[in-house]
C-alpha cells in the first residue's frame, strides 16, 4: 500500500539523513583532545619535513598544509588530522618513486582524525595500498580527499586492514577515489578486515584491476554505499567490474547511490559476491557489463536482498542480464528490474537456487534464448507474489517467465503482459511442479506453456493471447478467458496496469494467502480477490432521484474520510466511485509554490450506465469530512491544512482550495475535533496540502469499505 511504500521511503531517508548527520557532527566536531593547530610549512616543528611536523605534534594536533605539491612517504601514527586547501589551489601529496604516499596505523586513530582537501598521487607498492594504506585499527574520516594515479599489487588506490578490533567504519566522505590500478584485486579499494562507509559525493570511479574487483575487493568486512558512486571501474581479466566479494563474513550494504557502468571479463559486472551477504534497499544498479554472467550482479552461494526502492536497469550479460543467482538464496521486494538483457538466459534475473520475489516489476528486459523476465533453473524453489512483468521478451521462448526449475514454483498474483502482441509465451513450465493462481496472461502468442514437469492453474485470466495453454495442464474451472483486463494505462512507458472499476479481473480470484498488493493496498477490496498484481483501490455507492449514501474509508493510521451525498444529487441513477489514486503510478499536476502533499490524494467519480461522467455538478452539497484519529494532530492540526481541488474549465485550470474557484463551496478546519469538512459541488481530484509547509508528511488513507 502506498502507506507502507512511503513509510518505507521515509525510515530509508531518515537511515541516509541520521547517518549524514553523524558524519556533519564528526566534521564539524573538533580533533580529538586539540592541543595546537600548526601550518605546514611553517615555524618548528613544522619547519622542515611533513613528517617532521607529525612527529613533533600530539594527538588532537591540526596540520594545515599550504597549497603546493610536497613529496613524501608519510606515516600518520597519532591522531593528528592533516588539512589541505581548496581544489582551485591544490595540495598535493606525491609519493617518492617506489613508494607509498600515506600510512595511517594505530587504534588512537578514530573518526575525529581528518584527512581533508588533499590530492594524493604518484603511489607504486608491491604490497597493498599505493596511495594509503590504513591498518592496526585506524578508522579516519576521509573528507574531501582524492586519489588518483596510484598503483598496488591489491588496493590501488586505498588497502585497509583494520587489525585490533577497530571502534568504527573508514568513512570516506565526498572522496573521490578515481584512476587506481591493481596489479592483482581491488583497483580502488581492498578492504582486506574492516568497515567502510562510502558517502555523501564521494566515488570509486575508473579504477581498474587486473583480476578482480576492478573498484573494490571485499575480503573480510563491511563496505556501505551510501549517496556515493562505484562507478566505471574494470576486472580487466576476471570477476567483480565493480566490487568483488570474497569471505563469507563480507557484506556489501547498499543504502543509496549508484553502482553503474562497471565491467567485467569474466562474471558480475556491477559486483561478483562468493558466499557472502549483499543487500540493497535503495539506488540503483545500472548499466553494467559481463562478458560472463550477471550483468549487474552475480551471486554465488550466500544471500542477496533487494528491499525498497531499488532499480537495476540496463545491465548486460551472457546469462542473467540484470542479476545472477548461481547458488545461495534470494529476496526482492519493492523494486524494479529494467531494460537488462541476456544473450542467453534471464533478461532481468537468472535464478538457479531459491528465490522469493514480491512487489517487484520486471520491465523491458530480454534474452536471446528463454526468460525475458525471469529464468528459473537448479533445485531450488520459487515464490513469486503481486509482480509485474510487463513488456519482456525472449529469442527462443517464455518472454514472460521460464520456470525450468526441478522444484517447486508457486506464482500468485502476478500480471504478466504485453502492450502489444508478443510473439513468444508469457510463462512456459519445462520441469519442476508449479502451482499458478490469481495471474493474469495477456497479449503473448501463448498464454501459458508446459512442455515438462507437472502445472496446475486456476482463477486466471487470459486475454489477447493467440493461444490460451498448451500442453498437459491440470485445469479449474473459475479462469477468465477472452475478457479485456481494462488495465489504467497499458501503454510502453505508462505501464499502469492497475484494473478499471467494471475489469473482469475484479473479484474474479481466489483467496491463496496474499492480502496487499503490489502497491501494497490491502486484499481483498469489495466481494472478492482481483486477479493480478493490483487489487481495484475503490468503494462504491449508488444513488438516485430519491436514494443517498455514505461512503467511509479508514487508514492503517486510524484517519478517516466520510463522503456524505444526499438524495436528489442526480436524476438518474448514478454510482459514485472512490478511488485512491497511486502516486507511484500517476502522475500528479505539479503543485503551487508553497505547498506540500499533507494527506492522500483521491478521485470521486461519477458513472451513469457503465459509462464515466465527466465534470459532474450537483446543485446540492456533497460533504467530505476528514478526521484525524492521532491525538497529536500530525495529519490534520495545522491552521495551513486545506483541501484543494485541480480544476478544469470553466473554473480553473490548476489546483485550487475548494471554496475559492467555485461559488456556493466552502471548507472549514475544526482544530479542537480534528477534522476537516468541505461541502463540494462537483467531483476532481482532491488532495489535502498545507499551505506553508515546508515539508511532506505523508499520510495516505487507504481505502477500505465498510
Amino acid at each position: 500500500m502506498i502507506l507502507r511504500t512511503l513509510i518505507r521511503l521515509s525510515l530509508a531517508l531518515a537511515v541516509v539523513i541520521t547517518t549524514l548527520v553523524a558524519i556533519g557532527l564528526v566534521l564539524a566536531q573538533s580533533p580529538l583532545a586539540p592541543t595546537d593547530a600548526y601550518t605546514y610549512p611553517g615555524s618548528a616543528p613544522c619547519e622542515t619535513t611533513l613528517q617532521a611536523c607529525i612527529d613533533g605534534l600530539q594527538d588532537g594536533d591540526v596540520i594545515h598544509i599550504l597549497p603546493g605539491e610536497y613529496t613524501a612517504s608519510l606515516t600518520l601514527n597519532k591522531a593528528v588530522s592533516l588539512i589541505g586547501s581548496h581544489p582551485l589551489t591544490p595540495t598535493v601529496l606525491r609519493a617518492p618513486i617506489g613508494q607509498r604516499v600515506l600510512s595511517i596505523t594505530g587504534a588512537t586513530i578514530n573518526n575525529s582524525v581528518v584527512i581533508s582537501g588533499l590530492q594524493i598521487t604518484g603511489g607504486d607498492v608491491s604490497a597493498g595500498g599505493g596511495g594509503i594504506l590504513i591498518s592496526d585499527g585506524a578508522w579516519p574520516t576521509l573528507n574531501n580527499v582524492t586519489i588518483s594515479g596510484n598503483r598496488a599489487n591489491n588496493g590501488g588506490g586505498i588497502y585497509i586492514n583494520q587489525t585490533g578490533q577497530a571502534a568504527g567504519p573508514v568513512m570516506i566522505v565526498h572522496s573521490q577515489i578515481v584512476n587506481n590500478h591493481a596489479v592483482d584485486s581491488g583497483g580502488g579499494l581492498y578492504l582486506s578486515l574492516g568497515q567502510v562507509l562510502l558517502a555523501g559525493r564521494g566515488s570509486i570511479a575508473d579504477n581498474t584491476a587486473v583480476n578482480l574487483g576492478g573498484g573494490v575487493y571485499i575480503d573480510r568486512g563491511t563496505f556501505t554505499l551510501q549517496n556515493g558512486q562505484i562507478d566505471g571501474n574494470r576486472a580487466v581479466t576476471a570477476n567483480g567490474g565493480g566490487l568483488y566479494l570474497n569471505n563469507p563474513t563480507a557484506i556489501y550494504t547498499q543504502i543509496t547511490g549508484t553502482l553503474a557502468h562497471n565491467m567485467a571479463a569474466g562474471s558480475g559486472g556491477g559486483l561478483y559476491a562468493v558466499n557472502n551477504t549483499v543487500q540493497l534497499y535503495g539506488g540503483v544498479v545500472f548499466s553494467n557489463t559481463a562478458s560472463g554472467n550477471g550483468g549487474g550482479l552475480y551471486l554465488d552461494k550466500g544471500s542477496l536482498t533487494l528491499n525498497g526502492p531499488v532499480g537495476v536497469v540496463d545491465n548486460h550479460a551472457q546469462d542473467g542480464g540484470g542479476l545472477y543467482l548461481n547458488t545461495g538464496t534470494a529476496q526482492l521486494a519493492g523494486g524494479q528490474l529494467v531494460g537488462n538483457g541476456a544473450s542467453g538466459n534471464g533478461g532481468g534475473l537468472y535464478a538457479g537456487n531459491t528465490i522469493t520475489i514480491s512487489a517487484t516489476r520486471f520491465l523491458a528486459n530480454s534474452a536471446g534464448n528463454t526468460g525475458g523476465g525471469l529464468y528459473a533453473a537448479g533445485s531450488g524453489e520459487a515464490s513469486l507474489a503481486n509482480s509485474l512483468f510487463a513488456r519482456n521478451n525472449a529469442g527462443q521462448a517464455a518472454a514472460g517467465l521460464s520456470l525450468n526449475s526441478s522444484g517447486t514454483a508457486t506464482l500468485r498474483h502476478l500480471t504478466v503482459v504485453d502492450p502489444g502482441s508478443n510473439a513468444f509465451e508469457a510463462i512456459v513450465v519445462t520441469g519442476g511442479t508449479a502451482d499458478i493462481k490469481n495471474t493474469s496472461m495477456t497479449s503473448h502468442t501463448i498464454g501459458l506453456s508446459r512442455t515438462a514437469g507437472t502445472l496446475t492453474a486456476d482463477y486466471n485470466l487470459y486475454f489477447g493471447n493467440v493461444v490460451t495453454q498448451s500442453g498437459a495442464i491440470l485445469p479449474g474451472s473459475h479462469d477468465v478467458v477472452g475478457f479485456d483486463p481494462l488495465f489504467v494505462d497499458p501503454a510502453a512507458g505508462s505501464d499502469n496496469y492497475r484494473l478499471q472499476l467494471f475489469s473482469p479481473a475484479v473479484d474474479a480470484g481466489v483467496d491463496a494467502g496474499i492480502y496487499t498488493d503490489l502497491g501494497g493496498q490491502p486484499r481483498p477490496i469489495g466481494h472478492g480477490f482481483d486477479i493480478g498484481a493490483f487489487e481495484l483501490q475503490a468503494d462504491v455507492v449508488n444513488i438516485g432521484p430519491t436514494v443517498g449514501g455514505t461512503l467511509n474509508y479508514t487508514s492503517t493510521t486510524g484517519t478517516t474520510t466520510t463522503v456524505i451525498l444526499p438524495p436528489g444529487l442526480v436524476s438518474t441513477p448514478t454510482l459514485i466511485v472512490f478511488n485512491n489514486v497511486s502516486t507511484e503510478t500517476t502522475t500528479i499536476p505539479p503543485l503551487p509554490p508553497g505547498l506540500a502533499l499533507s494527506g492522500d490524494v483521491f478521485e470521486l467519480n461519477a458513472f451513469v450506465n457503465n459509462t464515466q461522467v465527466q465534470d459532474i455538478t450537483f446543485t446540492l452539497p456533497v460533504t467530505i469530512i476528514f478526521r484525524d484519529a492521532e491525538a497529536g494532530g500530525t495529519a490534520l492540526l495545522n491552521s495551513t491544512l486545506k483541501l484543494y481541488r485541480y480544476e478544469h474549465p470553466p473554473y480553473g485550470d490548476d489546483w485550487c482550495a475548494v471554496g475559492e474557484c467555485r461559488s456556493g463551496e466552502a471548507q472549514w478546519l475544526d482544530i479542537h475535533n480534528r477534522t476537516l469538512t468541505a461541502n463540494v459541488l462537483g467531483f476532481s481530484r482532491f488532495g489535502h496540502f498545507g499551505a506553508n509547509s515546508q515539508h511532506a508528511v505523508f499520510l495516505p488513507l487507504i481505502s477500505q469499505g465498510h
